[in-house]
């Protein structure tokens, strides 16, 4: 862990600062602790990515991972037809909405009854540095 101090203008987070601790990280900030703000404002995974033989992540292509989630989704069905299930999808209220209209065509051509939550933006507090609503 590391003693930090973090640097705000209103809502958004500008920089993140060590501040003095002998007993924890002294007067140092690894780059990872001083730069993981960058991660709360932009997410950056923006092409599918599946695990090789090797657990590393390797980018496939948008047409490929589809294939893939429709055979993950057809196995799931004939596994769980005859008891039922229900499926969800939630959505942040940062998605585009071609976004969201592409996700609800392919979640209606798949699955009998979809379920389709959109979370809200939570006010913001003064003070509050929690952007995890962000996510999708």
């Amino acid at each position: 862990g590391s003693n930090i101090r973090v640097d705000t203008r209103g809502s958004e987070i500008m920089r993140v600062l060590p501040r003095l601790n002998e007993d924890v990280n002294e007067e140092w900030l690894s780059d990872k602790a001083r730069f993981s703000y960058d991660g709360l404002k932009t997410q950056r995974l923006n092409q599918p990515m599946v695990r090789d033989s090797k657990g590393s992540l390797v980018p496939i292509g948008w047409d490929k991972a589809r294939i893939m989630m429709k055979h993950v989704v057809l196995r799931l069905d004939r596994k769980y037809a005859e008891t039922g299930y229900e499926a969800h999808a939630i959505l942040g209220p940062y998605v585009d909405t071609h976004a969201a209209v592409q996700i609800r065509a392919q979640f209606l051509s798949h699955f009998a009854n979809p379920v389709f939550s959109l979370q809200q933006q939570p006010a913001m507090s003064a003070g509050s540095s929690d952007f995890r609503h962000d996510y999708v």
